[in-house]
């Protein structure tokens, strides 16, 4: 890692990803305390998450088809202008409908740069480095996202809600000025030439038994799992009647635990390896859910928490690269839209569907059922893929392995080579639930707002 981390693209999309994340929790959270605070109920802090999921859901093809096919850089600078103009206009005294419309504008544009990064880090370091690759950019990520969530809150305390997404639109102005400084570009006309055929992202995964039944698993495991999002302020508030500062403190335990995972699996480097890493991880995660469901104390909660958060990122950081180096460099920018898409479908359907069986069942049996069926689906999953393994056994890509394509004495490269790429499956909005609701369901409970007698509300994130 020290070697590669020598080549200066690869620290520029590091950094980039990590600006990304923390510009998107800034964005997240001072939206979510704007509409608490004008008195909007739990609808608008739904709808707040139905906007940020609505552009990856709807716009996969195009966004996957672009990366593909347009040129980076120009690509690259034409998406985060859209966010630096959806995060510029954030900033103005505009009431709710105008408000979630310049969000899905910032939104539109984190979804059209994501698979373009993802898709340029094979061409940087060639297949070998892809998970290394995706380990520092966990670290990375997991370090800015709940910084920028903490900085949102302090700046709406101090600034105001208005002012606060300037924030926001610095970093992307940052992250614009890193993303014209890369020397290594895709697409272009070369990335279309190679599609003469009409392939796209869906075809590939259908025609791959493997990649199939990751997917079909990782979207009934996160319809099953992400639900709990909705119902954990009330079990850490209610349940275990731990304090907002204590909830806050939770959070934190969660994004340790991812760091800790995103430096362990930079050393996982087979593809078998990824697979088991994937299904153990995602079981054991459905087996915590359980854990902390019957917790006695916020201690025991704190502690499962943050196992919860390694195991979960542990098998977000081997499912990227598993699906990259799976996937040729001509089809990965539609790859990683459609599952994506695909997957933050499923998230919303499930955060809507939390609400309601938290209403029915309570925190701690909510955390329970969405933990056997989510160890259930992870197992189904691990079954699935055993048997297209058979069929299909892992081992070297079946395209022509990608090298790299850049360094620092080599200049600037085009689109002459192909090889394989994708982002965390779980869409980054959806890690930033449990962080951006705990603002809101704690300003909520710190007014007396949103809760019963039995500690089940309309959830503030449904």
């Amino acid at each position: 890692m020290k070697s590669m981390l020598h080549s200066r693209d690869v620290v520029a999309v590091i950094v980039a990803r990590a600006l990304m994340m923390g510009a998107l929790s800034v964005v997240t959270v001072s939206v979510l305390l704007r509409v608490h605070d004008a008195g909007h109920g739990p609808w608008a802090t739904s709808a707040v998450f139905v906007v940020l999921a609505l552009p990856s859901v709807l716009g996969m093809t195009v966004a996957g088809n672009l990366a593909d096919r347009v040129d980076s850089r120009v690509l690259l600078t034409s998406a985060l202008s859209a966010q630096a103009v959806g995060t510029l206009a954030l900033g103005s005294n505009a009431g709710l409908v105008w408000t979630l419309g310049w969000l899905a504008v910032f939104e539109t544009g984190f979804v059209l740069a994501s698979p373009v990064w993802t898709a340029l880090v094979p061409r940087i370091v060639g297949d070998q480095g892809v998970q290394r690759v995706a380990g520092a950019q966990m670290v990375a990520s997991s370090i800015a996202q709940p910084l920028g969530a903490a900085a949102a809150g302090l700046s709406v305390d101090r600034i105001g809600h208005l002012h606060t997404p300037w924030t926001a639109t610095a970093l992307t102005v940052v992250v614009l000025v890193v993303a014209l400084s890369l020397r290594t570009r895709r697409g272009g006309r070369a990335g279309g030439a190679r599609d003469a055929a009409g392939n796209g992202g869906l075809s590939h995964i259908r025609r791959d038994p493997v990649l199939l039944a990751l997917l079909t698993g990782t979207v009934v495991l996160v319809f099953a799992v992400q639900g709990v999002n909705v119902v954990e302020v009330f079990l850490v508030r209610d349940a275990l009647h731990a304090s907002a500062s204590q909830y806050g403190l939770g959070e934190l335990g969660f994004g340790l635990g991812s760091v800790v995972a995103g430096v362990l699996i930079g050393r996982v480097a087979t593809d078998v390896g990824r697979v088991r890493t994937v299904v153990f991880g995602f079981a054991l995660a459905g087996v915590v859910c359980v854990a902390i469901g019957l917790a006695p104390g916020f201690w025991i909660y704190w502690t499962l928490l943050s196992v919860l958060g390694l195991v979960n990122a542990a098998a977000n950081g081997c499912l990227g690269p598993l699906v990259v180096l799976r996937t040729p460099d001509h089809l990965r920018g539609r790859v990683i839209a459609v599952l994506s898409g695909v997957v933050s479908a499923a998230s919303v359907v499930s955060l809507l569907a939390g609400g309601l069986v938290g209403s029915w069942l309570g925190p701690r049996l909510t955390f329970v059922a969405a933990g056997v069926l989510g160890t259930a689906a992870a197992l189904a999953m691990g079954l699935r893929v055993r048997r297209a393994m058979t069929d299909q056994p892992l081992g070297p890509p079946t395209h022509e392995a990608q090298e790299p394509t850049t360094d620092e004495a080599q200049g600037p490269t085009t689109h002459e080579a192909q090889g394989p790429t994708t982002a965390p499956l779980v869409p980054p909005n959806a890690t930033l639930v449990p962080a951006a609701a705990a603002l809101v369901a704690t300003t909520a409970a710190a007014t007396g707002e949103g809760t019963t007698a039995e500690g089940v509300a309309p959830a503030p994130a449904a």
